[in-house]
């Protein structure tokens, strides 16, 4: 059956109104009109809508450009920031943006004084600037440490410039400081890499930074005035001015505080012993330079307190035939001495008008027969290296004169006899002018802190007393002349007299205290005693003059550390010798068995030393001792035995020779002995401490390690006891470990013989070594101390140049 439409499914139906074509399908025919309509509608909606979405989109797209583009600047420059603080050799210039680098403004730092002045450390210093333009119209700036960017009319800095305003302590006060680092950047620009040099700028000294008490910084003509104001404002507590017009910040602030005088004064003393000079004529007269501890007073009489000390001449030295020089001479020049000349020590010099004969043992440091005599009368030693001269103070004597003849709190001196410190003060300014100023002045009292004097002219300090535990100060632009001049309990420190270079300046009869006047023509007339130390230039020494010097001045050692403790053998003076003879006295000494059968001895020994040749020994060597020696006795075996009870001057050997017995029983302890032979030296004498000591065991029934002995050898060496070991005998029968570990901790050696009839030899090569070895070792130490605080610390400004280049 087919389908077809049928009647009623044709397109071709009945026209009747009730049921035909036009009324069914013409309902139909007005919906497809509106829906093609309400399409084309519909398209043109979406085609606005799209339109309206790019136009917007592309508008957001490109502020999201924009600001992306911004960002990219600020974090290249903060990079570029970093780089140059950290002074890498290569900046690399990145974005889409364009660089250069041109001048922006000036920069100033300039100081307030104590005094009323100022000081510029920068004085319109350009502020070259790397410039960054973004596409947005835009900059980013990097100018003198900081990075800026700059909008519209105002700036803001997005790091800060490197420059620090902090407080500190000092002395339980606060002060405040100031440290900064400006960079001017110069050169050419693109992006890319490019090579950096950096330039630190050194310009004149702002001398008056020391006295500052206040600061100001300012900032002109700059493009990114109002970060850099809004950066000092947060920085520093002082006021900041901001000049829009101008372009231009200012800032105020305290620096440091209000510090005593003599942290203003930096004159920075270098004292390296009693005496400096730069030269002087030869020498034909006694000359004595010793040391003193100034924290315990002078005491000539005790030899822990008083020893020899430098005598420095920075151009050489000549000791002629008359010339007796007790102390140390050092020199940059040449050192030379006629026969007849004497030297307690050495003297030390980098040139010498004789051959070397040889090095010293401890050090290699060539020696020289300076006077070329059969015995030498003054040895020389060759430094490595000079020392470092000392120069004139003469800018500085003219600054302090000057500041404290303006200072408002000074007084002057007119016809005062007693210059004082005001009560509840902590110091005192005084000046005086012409000829012998202070020649009416007997007491400088420093009872409760310092005095500063200032002398615009000639000082005369004579039969003055300084007293009080403060510190006295004289500045001297003129001549000066110190005769009589004494510091309580000779504490040097307490007065210290500074004097131009080219000005005279004469010492007599006694002076404490410290002259420091480098340069100058110094005389010290006969008989003048100086207690502390003195530095001059061209110098006379007259007859007999002595010079202790306070070692709590020293600030240096002008001698090097490789030339330091000479070991010299000298067969002339030496000091006295205390000598020990520790003796073996076990009964293998004598004749001994060495096997048994039941009762009866089957193997004898005959004894290491049955005929007591070790007492034989003993006589020869002290046979080889001198005037001043002393010698004792002690013998040993499981105990120790007194051979005497102390030590026999050289005056009574023949009673020591006496006492001498060689007694043989019993075991072996190496310790007792050393322990009871220890026990007779007297630590107080000063001379070279010797023991020689004789074995032919080890130690059997107590301390069979050497644990216990060891220790007490140690004992040894902390009483500066050098002790010479013997071993007797048949080697495997002796503990040489032990022995020479003795020898070794005490600075002595150790020798083995194999029979007795050596032991004569052996004891006198140990004499003769002893004998002939003196030690000249000058030991020097350095006591500086740290200067008093300054202002000058407090202001730190460093400015660098950077060169950018292709």
């Amino acid at each position: 059956m087919s389908q077809g439409l049928g009647a009623d499914r044709t397109n071709e139906g009945p026209s009747t109104a009730e049921g035909g074509w036009h009324r069914r399908f013409g309902r139909r025919t007005d919906r497809s009109v509106s829906a093609v309509l309400g399409i084309v509608l519909l398209f043109g909606m979406v085609l606005i809508g799209a339109a309206v979405l790019a136009v917007s989109g592309m508008a957001l797209i490109d502020s999201l450009q924009s600001t992306a583009t911004a960002e990219q600047g600020e974090q290249t420059m903060q990079q570029i920031d970093h780089d140059l603080a950290s002074e890498r050799s290569t900046i690399e210039l990145l974005g889409n943006g364009d660089y250069e680098i041109v001048d922006e403004g000036t920069i100033n730092v300039t100081v307030t004084t104590q005094f009323g002045t100022t000081c510029s450390i920068l004085d319109d210093e350009p502020m070259g600037t790397l410039r960054y333009e973004t596409d947005d119209g835009n900059t980013i700036a990097h100018q003198a440490g900081g990075v800026f960017k700059q909008s519209g009319n105002g700036s803001v800095a997005l790091s800060d410039p490197t420059i620090r305003y902090y407080t500190d302590k000092v002395d339980g006060e606060t002060v405040n400081g100031l440290r900064m680092s400006v960079t001017n950047l110069t050169g050419t620009t693109g992006q890319g890499t490019h090579a950096a040099e950096y330039e630190r700028q050194h310009r004149s000294a702002c001398t008056d930074a020391r006295y500052a008490t206040g600061v100001e910084i300012t900032v002109e003509d700059t493009p990114y005035h109002h970060g850099w104001a809004n950066f000092l404002k947060s920085e520093f507590d002082g006021t900041v001015i901001h000049n829009e017009p101008r372009k231009k910040v200012s800032v105020s602030a305290s620096i440091g505080s209000d510090l005593p005088f003599n942290s203003y004064v930096r004159v920075d003393p270098t004292i390296y012993g009693g005496l400096y000079v730069e030269e002087t004529a030869p020498i034909d007269q006694s000359f004595t330079i010793d040391r003193y501890n100034g924290s315990v007073g002078w005491d000539g009489s005790d030899t822990t307190n008083v020893t020899e000390d430098l005598f420095v001449a920075e151009n050489g030295l000549d000791l002629e035939d008359d010339a007796k020089i007790t102390g140390v001479p050092v020199t940059n020049g040449k050192l030379t001495g006629e026969r007849g000349a004497s030297l307690t020590t050495v003297g030390y010099a980098t040139n010498f008008a004789v051959p070397s004969f040889g090095s010293d043992n401890a050090t290699g440091t060539q020696l020289y027969n300076v006077t070329e005599t059969s015995i030498p009368e003054v040895y020389g030693a060759k430094m490595d290296d000079t020392f470092t001269d000392i120069d004139d103070i003469d800018d500085d004597i003219d600054r302090a004169v000057s500041q404290i003849d303006n200072a408002s709190k000074s007084e002057r001196i007119d016809d005062k006899d007693t210059l004082r410190i005001p009560a509840n003060g902590s110091e005192m300014l005084y000046y005086g002018d012409g000829a012998d100023v202070g020649d009416d002045l007997d007491e400088l009292d420093t009872t409760g802190g310092t005095i500063h004097v200032a002398v615009d002219g000639d000082l005369d300090l004579s039969g003055v007393d300084v007293t009080g535990s403060g510190q006295v100060y004289v500045y001297v632009s003129g001549e000066i002349s110190l005769d009589d001049v004494t510091v309580h309990g000779e504490r040097a420190s307490g007065l210290w007299v500074y004097g131009k270079s080219a000005t005279q300046v004469d010492v007599r009869n006694d002076f404490q205290g410290v002259l420091y006047a480098p340069e100058s023509d110094l005389t010290l007339h006969n008989d003048a005693t100086v207690y502390g130390a003195v530095v001059g230039g061209q110098t006379e020494i007259k007859a007999n003059a002595t010079v202790h010097f306070d070692e709590t001045l020293r600030t240096d050692v002008p001698i090097p550390k490789g030339n330091r403790g000479l070991e010299i053998e000298h067969p002339g003076e030496r000091k006295p010798l205390d000598v020990v003879f520790t003796l073996d006295r076990s009964g293998s000494m004598d004749r001994h068995c060495k096997a048994w059968a039941g009762w009866n001895c089957v193997d004898w020994h005959p004894g290491n030393d049955p005929n007591g040749l070790r007492i034989d020994a003993t006589k020869n060597f002290v046979g080889q001792m001198k005037p001043g020696d002393q010698a004792g006795a002690v013998e040993f075996n499981t105990d120790a035995y007194e051979l005497t009870d102390h030590l026999y001057p050289h005056s009574n050997f023949d009673a020591f020779n006496a006492s001498l017995e060689a007694n043989a029983n019993g075991g072996t302890y190496i310790g007792d002995g050393i322990d009871a032979g220890l026990e007779l030296y007297d630590p107080a004498h000063d001379s070279e401490k010797v023991m020689i000591l004789l074995t032919d065991g080890m130690n059997n029934g107590r301390d069979e390690d050497g644990s216990e002995t060891r220790a007490i050898a140690d004992d040894a060496d902390e009483d500066n006891v050098t002790i010479y070991t013997v071993g007797l005998g048949d080697a495997g029968e002796i503990d040489e470990d032990l022995l020479e570990d003795i020898a070794d901790k005490t600075g002595g050696n150790y020798t083995h013989v194999s029979d007795a009839h050596q032991l004569n030899d052996i004891f006198e090569n140990i004499g003769e070594d002893i004998q002939e070895t003196s030690v000249v070792s000058v030991e020097i130490a350095s006591f500086e101390e740290s200067n008093d605080w300054s202002n000058e610390q407090r202001i730190e400004v460093r400015e660098t140049v950077v060169h950018l280049d292709e």
